[in-house]
């Protein structure tokens, strides 16, 4: 796989990539866990396979219909491929059914992008941060997404989310074991991204402050810091959203 930077992907990894994209409704654990395994956080500075992970994690993909929401496939592979939809999205879906590897997956994700950080936010002379930020920033936003999901189930079961308190969502029924599982999702999420992904986002407006403060009449580095800060303070804004 390559893309305007060149290769990102060596051919067995660009296998294995395709390889679980052919599988529809196991397609969203098996790509996050590709991309959460061996060391290939560092691929994630592509914006092309943030494009496919985004997708497959957050796109709904097929809906399916109410007149057929109880029909289950008699034969693998299916002949009826309408069968394998979800009414609420794939990830809503994964989540309540078994959310063990998406949960485990993030976890490694966001551990592994902790894991690349280099000490500096943007290299000299350079106007954007770089990749080891990138790649750290986000991971940091699909963490967050993720966890939004996972709380919008708890809340869903517990019957505490405003907009659907005493309503039935179909076929989404989150077992007290499922329950439990995601409320321990939720925790651990919620705890390494408020915790240590918040600590170095402090850690990069601190030494962005401190450059600043080292040359106070350089405006473009006043400028650039100052952009830079506010998408760092986006993202601590993005971390306790919920």
């Amino acid at each position: 796989f390559e893309d305007d930077n060149g290769p990102t992907l060596n051919q067995r990894d660009s296998e294995l990539l395709l390889s679980a994209l052919t599988v529809p409704y196991q397609r969203l654990p098996l790509v996050l866990l590709f991309f959460s395994s061996d060391d290939r956080i560092h691929c994630l500075h592509s914006s092309a396979l943030r494009g496919i992970l985004d997708s497959v994690l957050f796109e709904p993909g097929r809906y399916l219909e109410t007149s057929v929401s109880l029909v289950e496939p008699l034969m693998v592979p299916t002949l009826h491929p309408q069968l394998l939809a979800t009414g609420y999205g794939m990830l809503i879906n994964e989540l309540h059914r078994s959310p063990d590897t998406v949960i485990r997956s993030t976890l490694q994700l966001v551990t592994s992008a902790l894991a690349v950080d280099t000490g500096t936010v943007v290299e000299e002379g350079e106007s954007d941060f770089n990749k080891s930020t990138d790649i750290i920033l986000y991971v940091t936003r699909l963490g967050a997404r993720i966890e939004s999901y996972i709380s919008f189930l708890v809340d869903y079961a517990c019957n505490k989310h405003e907009s659907i308190r005493n309503l039935s969502m179909r076929d989404v029924h989150v077992t007290p074991q499922m329950l439990v599982k995601l409320e321990e999702g939720k925790m651990k999420l919620q705890k390494m991204l408020q915790g240590r992904v918040n600590d170095l986002l402090d850690d990069y407006l601190d030494r962005l402050d401190a450059q600043t403060r080292k040359d106070p009449e350089n405006e473009k580095l006043i400028n650039r810091n100052s952009r830079l800060s506010c998408d760092l303070h986006a993202h601590k804004l993005i971390l306790f959203g919920t």
